[in-house]
């Protein structure tokens, strides 16, 4: 079978959004399946891109996104698709960041457009998208279009597809959920660590996404300032100078350890006790599921996919928003508990080991497959 992989995601060379297509194209090629691969030319390759190439895919560069009309102009005069004539796929995975990019952006506009002529069964996978910021009226439009032509509409959790239907003012009865791949390479649960509290936040390091901004004013009000606690931040990012500016504003900066990008997730969580996810915007949590497989209990607010994973009260709290005051008294809760922790934090590992998918990429092979059995017929009156 012939599978193409277009990435539309627009935001950076690569992040986790990515890695289940790239999982499902490793293991198509593992099985002895054509693999075509399109995504952005960035200053810097990408090491899982070159590797897929290595392992005999082909790969397909096209420019990276440049919002101006100029750029629009060349997309439409270069065709960054017309591999796919020559390739000719029995199935298209399309994987966005959000969940209107391919409608939103030039060139997934270009790649909707030859699928609808086409006829070629597609997938899409979509991540998450902030639940306050409505689609543009020309983007929801071909989203309300476009969409009920794909065979299957896979979102790593229910929130992102309910948020999807809502914006688009649509329902999606082919709209399917999904897991993520994690970044462990064991399920098995952590011995507890020994010592005071230690809390933890694992992601990229943006306050607007993340809402470190907000967990670092909480922080700086609980009433448990004099005990030996610190929280400890894991990742990378611009912003990090202004969080760290911020952690001496509230006057907690000797509270604040930052650690950097850690790639051995599990080494993270054998050294803390409690996972934070203070983020405004969320998917599938991924840090927050990787941090219950290891054992280990969260305070989280309710966004995206969280309360999928979550239970509040038995395997962590859950805080209503990315707010000070939300996040304040969910700590407080937490701290009023802490002889619990252990405790939950085994719970929380029965839990996600439970809803976890085993072989995400797989899965996700398992969809193409099954999408490449039906042809979608082709409309008649070219789109525009």
């Amino acid at each position: 079978m012939k599978i193409a992989f277009i990435s539309v995601t627009a935001g950076a060379p690569w992040g986790g959004s990515e890695e289940h297509w790239c999982a499902a194209a490793q293991v198509a090629l593992r099985e002895g399946h054509d693999v075509a691969v399109s995504v952005y030319r960035w200053p810097e390759r990408v090491a899982k891109v070159q590797a897929l190439g290595a392992a005999g895919a082909q790969v397909h560069y096209r420019p990276a996104p440049r919002f101006h009309r100029l750029h629009n102009l060349y997309l439409r005069l270069h065709r960054p698709f017309a591999w796919l004539d020559r390739f000719r796929p029995d199935v298209v995975c399309i994987n966005q960041g959000g969940v209107v990019d391919v409608c939103a952006l030039t060139d997934g506009w270009l790649l909707a457009q030859w699928l609808l002529h086409s006829g070629t069964p597609f997938v899409l996978l979509s991540h998450g998208t902030p639940e306050h910021v409505l689609p543009p009226s020309l983007v929801r439009s071909r989203c309300q279009r476009f969409y009920p032509m794909a065979k299957y509409l896979a979102f790593d959790c229910r929130r992102t597809l309910e948020i999807t239907e809502r914006q688009l003012a649509q329902r999606l009865p082919k709209g399917i959920v999904v897991q993520n791949p994690i970044n462990l390479s064991s399920t098995a649960l952590l011995p507890w660590p020994s010592g005071p509290p230690r809390l933890a936040i694992v992601g990229r390091v943006q306050p607007s996404v993340k809402g470190h901004d907000v967990l670092l004013e909480a922080l700086s009000r609980v009433s448990r300032r004099s005990e030996d606690w610190k929280l400890r931040v894991y990742g990378a990012g611009k912003d990090l100078p202004y969080v760290q500016e911020l952690a001496s504003f509230y006057e907690i900066e000797g509270r604040i350890e930052f650690r950097g990008h850690v790639a051995d997730i599990a080494q993270i969580w054998r050294e803390n006790h409690l996972a934070i996810v203070a983020s405004r915007n969320e998917s599938a949590p991924l840090a927050l599921v990787e941090a219950m497989i290891c054992g280990r209990p969260a305070v989280a607010t309710d966004v995206g996919g969280i309360r999928e994973f979550l239970d509040d009260g038995d395997t962590g709290f859950l805080a209503e928003a990315a707010h000070g005051d939300y996040l304040r008294r969910a700590l407080e809760r937490a701290w009023s508990q802490i002889a619990r922790w252990e405790g939950m934090g085994k719970r929380a590992h029965a839990v996600a080991t439970s809803r976890m998918d085993r072989n995400p990429g797989k899965s996700l092979l398992n969809l193409l497959t099954d999408a490449a059995s039906i042809k979608i017929a082709a409309p008649r009156k070219r789109a525009g």
